[in-house]
């Protein structure tokens, strides 16, 4: 019997953290949700705490080497072709060029990586007028603007009625319009799927908790780390977004949403005693600590310095960064136990100036996997970091 009613308080406190109604939000109309808590002012982020016992790590300038920079100028030229090999002829971005597969998530991101060539600007805006076109309106929980994953089977795309995880697709959608936008300096698309981009940034807001953070999907009780600093970014994108269609309402609601996003990672994800996030929260109470694991563990506490939640110059960026380097020395050999190349790992240290890692492991990636073959697991998202990657350290080094 005293187990019985443990199991039932565990169940109440759990059924206690789903969204409240007055959480919701109807786009058709334009009105703003009743929630005094959503709106409440909030005083600025904490400044982050020193990191304690650790050293800043040695950042080692990058040497120029014209002939090895000729040769990461023609590898970044293969990858843009291949992520232009990977959109159909309808619009959809597929994770590989056998395009049989398409998961927006990754195909938001090998989006954003093609705006960096005025190649890939027409063919990014083609993509999102078929996400666009293709939104749940609404989906199997009722919820409006997420999108499902995709597979081609006989010639014809069909949605597979499921998604990973409603949160990310959302959030890097809202990144793609704000950088297509800023990058083309047309907004046009953003202006004529205003409604459409609403609802996807509603999606968001309904998975937001009390606390500030995102549940992955609707049913499904996890807050991820990863998911979460890619859902501050894309708030952040919205709030931009909207400002520059001069809604300000908006811009506001979408600025402070990522704001308690922040917050929330603050408070519940940030183990100050470890100094090290929390990968997930599980439920209203289970926080999974970081480990040494290389995934989800290692890898995740890059997340809120490559989407902006702390910058990279930092001490707390500079400690994530050293711990990754402490903890895997060899990760620029591939030396790490994930089939996944990671190649945000290149990107990750563009940003902490560090390119000398950034290339070696540029380099590794290249001899390893893309001048052998680009079978799977080479796909959308690994393509689409190593151009980023590669960008960031080309614009150093012109």
């Amino acid at each position: 019997m005293r187990w019985l009613v443990i199991v039932l308080i565990f169940v109440l406190l759990f059924l206690s953290t789903r969204l409240e109604p007055s959480q919701l939000y109807s786009s058709k109309d334009f009105v703003l949700a009743q929630s005094t808590d959503l709106y409440t002012a909030t005083p600025a982020l904490p400044a982050p705490v020193s990191a304690k016992g650790w050293k800043k790590p040695e950042i080692a300038l990058f040497a120029r080497d014209e002939s090895l920079l000729a040769s990461l100028v023609q590898i970044s030229e293969d990858e843009l072709l291949y992520l232009l090999s990977l959109q159909d002829d309808n619009g959809i971005i597929a994770q590989t060029p056998e395009r049989l597969h398409s998961i927006p998530y990754f195909s938001n991101m090998a989006a954003m990586a093609l705006l960096s060539d005025p190649r890939g600007h027409e063919p990014v805006r083609k993509y999102m007028a078929w996400y666009i076109a293709h939104l749940n309106r609404p989906d199997k929980y009722n919820f409006t603007g997420t999108m499902y994953d995709w597979s081609k089977t006989d010639g014809a795309w069909q949605h597979t009625y499921s998604y990973d995880s409603a949160d990310s697709y959302a959030a890097t959608f809202l990144s793609l319009v704000l950088n297509y936008t800023e990058v083309t300096l047309d907004a046009s698309f953003a202006i004529d799927n205003i409604q459409a981009i609403v609802d996807v940034a509603e999606v968001l807001i309904r998975l937001q908790d009390r606390d500030g953070l995102m549940w992955a999907k609707p049913r499904y009780y996890v807050k991820f780390l990863m998911d979460n600093a890619e859902n501050y970014r894309g708030l952040r994108d919205a709030e931009k977004l909207m400002q520059h269609l001069g809604r300000t309402d908006f811009s506001a609601r979408y600025g402070h949403a990522a704001t308690r996003v922040a917050r929330g990672m603050e408070k519940r994800m940030w183990n100050e005693a470890d100094q090290s996030y929390a990968w997930a929260i599980m439920g209203p109470f289970w926080v999974r600590q970081q480990r040494q694991r290389w995934y989800p563990d290692t890898v995740a506490q890059l997340y809120p310095v490559v989407f902006g939640v702390i910058p990279p110059n930092s001490e707390r960026a500079s400690h994530l960064y050293a711990n990754l380097n402490a903890n895997y020395p060899d990760w620029t050999s591939g030396r790490f136990d994930d089939r996944f190349p990671w190649t945000v790992l290149a990107y990750m240290a563009a940003l902490m100036n560090d390119d000398v890692r950034a290339v070696s492991y540029m380099k590794n990636v290249h001899q390893t996997i893309t001048a052998e073959h680009r079978c799977y697991p080479w796909h959308a998202f690994e393509s689409a970091f190593y151009l980023k990657a590669w960008n960031k350290i080309h614009a150093r080094n012109p």
